[in-house]
């Protein structure tokens, strides 16, 4: 049985369902990276992201910030309004947006049809495998449906500590970002995440595996491994 993997999208498109099932297959949405997309118009997108709606019933959407100016994090919060007013199903969040707790309590308040994911990404890394457990800690206290934890690691064997939290988040998505732990990537759905990422049509981080190559790797796994 193939692992769970989420498509990012990068453009307005709509996944060949026949080669990525929708019930196989979550989808995530970076409208960060979508160009031109208005952040002060978000229906104009209305139409593309129903359609998705209507096929995927795992669909995520992210919008990081490419700054950290006041206007912008208003308007971004605004965004993210409006796509938990439409109902998708999940948004991530990052654990240190000036907005997360009004968005965590809006979530609530529209009865559960948006569940928040809680994410950080740390790109200089230490190996302090203790802060990294704290900061989990910190931002399961808010009940997220589960934590997302990238961290860069400079060394496979940093990216291989990493993967030992899974003992004590079992159902999280904690992996390393970058060449040294990309085998992390393939590794975490065998260990209990909910999935794993993979480039629909661009890759947009380290790491991150073309959706092609993701599912050659699995299915040559379960070919040989049945």
């Amino acid at each position: 049985m193939r692992p769970p993997i989420c498509l990012v999208l990068t453009s307005c498109e709509v996944p060949d369902t026949q080669k990525y099932p929708p019930a196989d297959f979550w989808i995530e949405v970076r409208f960060d990276c979508i160009a031109g997309f208005d952040c002060h118009c978000p229906e104009k997108h209305d139409t593309w992201l129903s359609s998705l709606l209507k096929l995927y019933k795992n669909v995520l959407i992210t919008f990081r910030p490419q700054s950290r100016v006041e206007q912008q994090n208003e308007v971004r919060y605004l965004c993210y309004c409006h796509w938990i007013k439409m109902g998708v199903p999940y948004i991530d969040v990052d654990f240190y947006e000036p907005f997360t707790e009004e968005l965590l309590a809006l979530c609530k308040h529209q009865e559960e049809r948006t569940q928040i994911i809680l994410s950080h990404h740390i790109y200089q890394y230490d190996g302090n495998l203790t802060k990294i457990r704290h900061i989990i800690r910190e931002m399961k206290k808010y009940n997220p449906v589960f934590c997302k934890m990238a961290v860069h690691c400079s060394e496979a064997m940093q990216a291989l500590e990493l993967l030992s939290l899974y003992k004590e988040f079992p159902h999280d998505l904690i992996f390393s970002m970058g060449r040294e732990g990309g085998f992390s990537r393939i590794a975490i759905p065998f260990l209990g995440a909910p999935y794993t990422y993979a480039a629909y049509s661009e890759s947009i981080a380290p790491g991150l595996l073309p959706a092609d190559l993701l599912l050659a790797i699995f299915d040559w796994w379960d070919k040989h491994n049945a």
